[in-house]
């Protein structure tokens, strides 16, 4: 059975790398499943070409990719550092795209694009993985 997806309603994420740690150890990501027109756009936006007259190139974005996807489903995160941060907290808009990029930015490549994989559903999830 197929199981509809609410995507007004965040979720919790631990990392793979951080799975096996004690449960106080874990960083915990808050994402929100993207809708249908965000992650059409995502996709859409993904790749750029250049006509064939003018030597007709391809390029894939894929770190652009990994990016906007997490400033579209990336809610906040506990215990990164230490610290948490939660977007719904913030003040207003500029605050919260601040704080947004600042824990981005913090990210190594490989759990970005991990976090990216399981918003955009590449990712094949456990249910111990998500925590509803």
């Amino acid at each position: 059975m197929i199981r509809p997806i609410d995507t007004d309603k965040t979720f919790e994420y631990v990392c793979k790398d951080d799975q096996a740690l004690p449960v106080e150890e874990q960083t915990v990501f808050l994402l929100r499943p993207l809708k249908s027109k965000e992650l059409a756009r995502l996709e859409d936006n993904m790749a750029e070409s250049t006509p064939r007259k003018s030597g007709g190139t391809l390029r894939i974005k894929t770190g652009t990719h990994v990016i906007e996807t997490l400033k579209t489903g990336l809610e906040g995160v506990r215990n990164l550092g230490g610290k948490d941060t939660i977007l719904a907290d913030c003040a207003g808009d500029r605050e919260r795209r601040l704080a947004q990029e600042a824990i981005i930015d913090s990210l190594p490549p490989t759990i970005r694009r991990e976090l990216a994989d399981v918003l955009t559903g590449d990712a094949d999830l456990t249910p111990g993985e998500v925590k509803n």
